[in-house]
């Protein structure tokens, strides 16, 4: 089982639009993951592990939980995270958590991320140490930096740009290894009340540029269906749904890999105030 682990991992690395091994991690949120994590431009409680300038306009303190069963396997890649978010008189506030991986390799994440809103305009700022550890191996260390802003155009159009890793963090001294820094940039288009579009380009240093398009549809106020694409790791579908009630949300995603097969994405958020986002 572990020799199965080891092989898919390395798998999945070759298939990824990456320059290194110890820097990757994956992406986080099944609320995100329901449009092929096309949310740069989007506003909400996915700005904890997405652009941070999304938070912004977040009204509730929230306690959020998640995890990631990629592929099938019972650990390896799989993924658990957790944050509180915390509105203040001006801005919004997030500390997070994210675990990826086993005894083999795994690598954890502790942010701080800031969200401040003027007008039409949302800034964010996210502070990030990882940790990446790897049998036989060292266990390394790194402080990541990210940034976004979000721009509401007008009552249907919104657009965002986000950089993840702006210090190009190293992961090794003597190797001159660093996690990689990747550009997004946005749009979520809103025809109507039930339906949102999403479109996103982005670019990883030394990779060629992917799409990401997704698309919301909420038919009842309690209930939205989500669908999307993302080419970064060859073509990859996504579908999911949310539930939300009053203090509860609940949203779960599928996601379909051309080469390793399906992956599930879990989340669950409590709104410990009543006043909903």
């Amino acid at each position: 089982m572990k020799f199965l682990y080891v092989s898919l991992g390395f798998l999945l690395l070759l298939t990824m639009n990456t320059s290194t091994t110890f820097g990757q991690v994956l992406p986080s949120g099944a609320e995100a993951a329901g449009v092929g994590f096309a949310t740069v431009s989007l506003d909400g409680k996915m700005g904890v592990w997405r652009n941070p300038a999304g938070l912004a306009k977040t009204k509730s303190q929230q306690l959020m939980v998640g995890c990631q069963n990629r592929y099938g396997l019972a650990e390896g890649l799989n993924t658990v995270h957790t944050a509180y978010i915390h509105p203040m008189a001006s801005s919004v506030a997030a500390v997070s958590f994210y675990r990826m991986g086993d005894a083999i390799y795994s690598h954890h994440v502790l942010g701080l991320s800031l969200g401040h809103r003027v007008n039409q305009f949302q800034g964010g700022l996210r502070i990030n140490q990882l940790q990446f550890s790897m049998e036989g191996a060292d266990t390394r260390y790194a402080l990541s930096i990210d940034a976004g802003v979000v721009a509401t155009l007008s009552s249907q159009l919104g657009m965002g740009i986000q950089i993840n890793n702006v210090n190009r963090a190293k992961v090794s001294n003597q190797t001159d290894e660093r996690i990689p820094t990747q550009i997004a940039i946005g749009f979520d288009y809103k025809p109507d009340k039930q339906i949102n579009v999403l479109g996103e380009l982005a670019y990883e240093i030394s990779s060629s540029p992917f799409l990401k398009v997704g698309m919301t549809y909420q038919p009842l106020p309690y209930l939205t269906f989500r669908s999307g694409v993302n080419t970064s790791e060859q073509a990859r579908m996504f579908l999911g749904f949310g539930l939300r009630h009053r203090v509860l949300h609940l949203d779960y995603a599928l996601e379909t890999h051309p080469v390793l097969g399906i992956s599930q994405h879990f989340g669950l958020a409590y709104q410990i105030r009543s006043d909903a986002e």
